[in-house]
């Protein structure tokens, strides 16, 4: 980089790091990055270079600069799994080449050799979503921050177009996620997709550790009680809580398969709910039967598996989120004056990140439900 070095070219160098070695796990045939030098203190570049260099991992007093972590993000490795940290830690170790590579011989250079980890090593977290959205919503914003947090991502939704427009954006920024297509939200469907996401090959080839799964799938079923019909009633309870079952019959099953993780939790199952789960009104008489129906199934499945350490999590989302429709909703000065206030709106991002703290809490202090609401907000 062009000296001197400041926060976002290190944090740009922690991309470009992170996408280099993230090609390498993504072809099978790659076996090991190999790095002129590792800390800036012993670097070639600045004199071969005049105004360039900092190329390094460590800086010249041998700390971890950012591309550090960029490294350890692409091999797969999380902070909070005390194993990767230790298999991190020898894998990170910089030694001097014992090739006959004559260049770097006659250079006296110090070459850092980063192996990649058997693919069998170590498996990735995983993440499975039901219901994202035209992307601009909860779970599309709950993806981005699992993608970020080192979780590989399974999209489940209706719309094709949509659910391959975010994975392309989450592999564009370093994550691996994949497109599950479902043709509606029924019981079979929904055990069927399920299949299709355990059986997926990830192009890494690396394993998947299924951690966490968010049921955010919803229908808006709305209208004074006259004027509900039966296919109304029938498209609320099916969606809502039928296919509930069965999103929550294969999570279940596949989190009593894991081993506990540090916190003492064998998979994390979340729903998000709404202000409906709670409370009918005079326009939700179906829209809250269905909410009030998922919020019931999770009180039972929290009682029942959290002896097994399965923790079951219900949100409640007590506000508008700010998304296209909800933008829409509102146009004009007054819709961008709502748009700019965080204290009016509920915030995608926002929720997703109280989503991710969900499945970071220690067995000791589980939360079965937390409800979610702007400041502003009239409750």
């Amino acid at each position: 980089m062009t000296l001197p070095s400041t926060d976002a070219l290190l944090a740009q160098q922690e991309k470009d790091y992170q996408s280099v070695v993230q090609a390498c796990m993504n072809v099978q045939g790659c076996v090991g990055i190999t790095i002129w030098d590792w800390t800036d203190k012993y670097s070639w570049v600045p004199s071969t270079f005049p105004g360039q260099g900092a190329a390094c991992p460590w800086d010249e007093n041998f700390n971890k600069k950012p591309a550090y972590s960029g490294i350890v993000a692409a091999l797969g490795f999380t902070a909070e799994d005390e194993r990767y940290r230790q298999a991190a830690a020898q894998l990170l170790i910089p030694r001097r080449a014992e090739t006959g590579d004559a260049f770097a011989r006659a250079r006296g250079c110090v070459v850092a050799v980063f192996l990649i980890p058997p693919l069998t090593m170590s498996a990735k977290p995983l993440l499975i979503v039901a219901g994202v959205g035209n992307g601009t919503g909860t779970g599309a914003a709950t993806a981005r921050v699992f993608s970020k947090a080192g979780y590989r991502v399974a999209l489940i939704a209706r719309n094709a177009e949509h659910l391959q427009r975010l994975v392309d954006e989450l592999i564009a920024s370093g994550g691996e996620a994949a497109a599950f297509a479902i043709p509606g939200y029924t019981y079979e469907a929904t055990e069927n997709v399920w299949d299709r996401v355990l059986e997926y090959k990830w192009p890494s080839g690396q394993p998947s550790d299924l951690r966490v799964a968010l049921w955010n799938v919803g229908v808006n079923v709305f209208g004074s009680f006259l004027t509900v019909s039966a296919k109304d009633i029938q498209a609320s309870l099916e969606v809502h809580v039928t296919a509930g079952f069965a999103f929550s019959r294969k999570a279940v099953l596949a989190f009593k398969a894991n081993e506990m993780d540090a916190n003492g939790c064998r998979g994390t199952l979340l729903f998000t709910g709404a202000t409906a789960s709670i409370r009918g009104n005079v326009f939700t008489s179906a829209f809250a039967a269905g909410k009030f129906g998922i919020r019931a199934l999770s009180q039972s499945l929290a009682k029942e598996f959290g002896k097994e350490n399965i923790h079951v999590a219900h949100v409640i989302i007590d506000g508008s989120i700010l998304t296209d429709l909800s933008l829409s909703r509102r146009p004009g000065e007054a819709g961008e004056a709502w748009k700019a206030n965080p204290d009016l709106r509920l915030d995608g991002e926002s929720i997703a990140k109280s989503y991710l703290y969900l499945t970071q809490q220690d067995r000791s202090a589980w939360t079965w439900e937390l409800d979610l609401r702007p400041a502003h907000e009239k409750w």
